[in-house]
């Protein structure tokens, strides 16, 4: 959904990864004792936090949900920048909508929600 800031997350990676594989190379251990490399996670440049919450009410049912407040959702699950699988946002949604677990009509209708998402996001030709 943020294609350039995506872009620049994965620059930055790649940009870390290397300089630490150069660091790396270029530091010599003395002679006689094997360092123990030291790991860090790779952090990016992009804050990762959320927009304000949209004010979707609890239902009881995924029929009772507009397909704009769940779409609402959905953006704002990923308003943070983080790459999600479908799965992975379902799951973040289900707690949002009050529900403990994971339907076939729910999972229908949010994975249709999903698709029509990304065909939304997508250039024309």
């Amino acid at each position: 959904m943020r294609k350039e800031e995506e872009i620049q997350r994965a620059l930055a990676a790649y940009k870390a990864a290397i300089e630490h594989a150069e660091a790396r190379r270029s530091s010599k251990p003395s002679s006689g004792s094997e360092e123990t490399p030291v790991r860090r996670p790779l952090r990016s440049k992009v804050e990762r936090t959320r927009c304000p919450r949209p004010s979707v009410p609890l239902r009881d049912s995924i029929t009772e949900y507009s397909d704009f407040e769940l779409l609402e959702l959905i953006k704002w699950i990923n308003s943070d920048g983080r790459l999600r699988t479908d799965d992975e946002i379902i799951e973040e949604l289900l707690p949002e909508l009050g529900f403990s677990r994971r339907g076939a009509r729910i999972e229908t209708v949010l994975r249709d929600l999903l698709n029509q998402l990304r065909h939304q996001s997508r250039p024309a030709p």
